[in-house]
């Protein structure tokens, strides 16, 4: 599986239930039926063609609708039902295309087989956070974010995101900044749509330099700022977390996320604070173009912040050994930015 998923480019996720306690068995879930195949269209909807009924006493069909999937299976198999599938769809082709007078041709035509590039090692977790947002702040201040949050939060607009990110190179997830690591998941957002909304396209930075310095930080933080508490060796080593992704509701509709998290050293033990808040803007459409439709702010729980550290996995390793290598290293490489920017509070 991992061999056929790195060949198309694909991500491979194992399944849990497989493994050596349930004697590796491939589990299947797969729905069928909803289009069963009959003999007659009181007792079903395709013929066993696949030809869709139209529903007239005399069991007439519909010329040229088929149905070929799981859902022409009248009932659960009791095994993985691939295989059987796979042989009803092959033959509603044939039946097809020899009514029809098509010709399949079968014959294969040998090539050689492309070599895939061999698997980098990766980091994958997942990410939940919650909070509140409001479509009525739209303006482009420091405090809009925060506006948002209070508004949402009286107005009862909740924002929730549940993403596993993705990061597939685990060497240049470490020594390139720029270098994005694709994000997969749901949002939950009432005022955006009734229904979850699914993530794609989505991109993950974790340190990117910030050159335009602490926003939105809290009255306190401002304070101390104006008295001149915050030296230059912390503000150089700004740094934030960057989120970006395309939102599709379940009509079709397209908004775009774009979140950061502000890694950046205030007087006093804000590290927690700062990695665990995400200021949010909602775009309408699927880039950055469209036009500002609210804002907002996300936070971690402490319970959910120690849930994640529990979904925290190496990608591609080969055995335990490197697993706990790559573990290290990642740690290592976190902490080391973190202590970049706050290691000032330290000395």
């Amino acid at each position: 599986m991992k061999q056929a998923t790195a060949a198309l480019g694909g991500t491979y996720l194992k399944n849990p239930l497989s493994n050596q306690f349930m004697g590796q068995d491939l589990i299947t879930v797969h729905p069928l039926g909803g289009c069963i195949m009959a003999d007659s269209a009181d007792r079903g909807v395709v013929n066993h063609m696949g030809q869709v009924f139209s529903g007239a006493p005399d069991n007439s069909l519909y010329d040229s609708l088929y149905v070929s999937d799981g859902s022409v299976i009248p009932r659960a198999l009791g095994v993985n039902p691939l295989l059987t599938i796979s042989a009803v769809a092959e033959r509603c082709c044939a039946l097809m295309a020899k009514e029809r007078g098509w010709e399949i041709k079968y014959e294969l035509t040998p090539r050689e087989l492309s070599k895939s590039s061999p698997l980098k090692l990766g980091i994958r977790f997942s990410e939940s956070m919650r909070g509140y947002f409001s479509t009525e702040v739209i303006d482009n201040t420091n405090e809009a974010f925060q506006q948002g949050f209070d508004l949402g939060r009286k107005m009862g607009s909740p924002f929730q995101f549940v993403l596993t990110i993705i990061s597939n190179d685990l060497e240049r997830t470490i020594s390139d900044e720029n270098f994005a690591s694709p994000i997969m998941g749901t949002v939950t957002a009432p005022a955006l749509s009734a229904h979850p909304l699914t993530v794609t396209h989505g991109e993950f930075n974790y340190f990117l330099e910030d050159s335009e310095g602490p926003k939105n930080k809290g009255i306190l933080s401002r304070l101390l700022r104006f008295l001149g508490f915050s030296g230059s060796k912390a503000s150089a080593q700004n740094k934030r977390m960057q989120y970006k992704m395309r939102l599709t509701s379940a009509t079709g509709k397209s908004y775009y996320f774009h979140g950061f998290k502000l890694i950046h050293n205030d007087p006093g033990p804000d590290c927690w604070s700062d990695a665990t808040t995400l200021f949010i803007t909602i775009y309408r459409g699927e880039n950055m173009q469209g036009e500002v439709i609210g804002k907002g702010v996300l936070t971690i729980p402490l319970a959910s912040f120690m849930r994640q550290l529990t979904t925290m996995q190496v990608t591609n390793a080969t055995g335990l050994a490197e697993r706990w290598d790559a573990m290290l290293r990642f740690g290592r490489f976190f902490g080391g930015q973190l202590m970049d920017t706050y290691g000032a509070n330290l000395v």
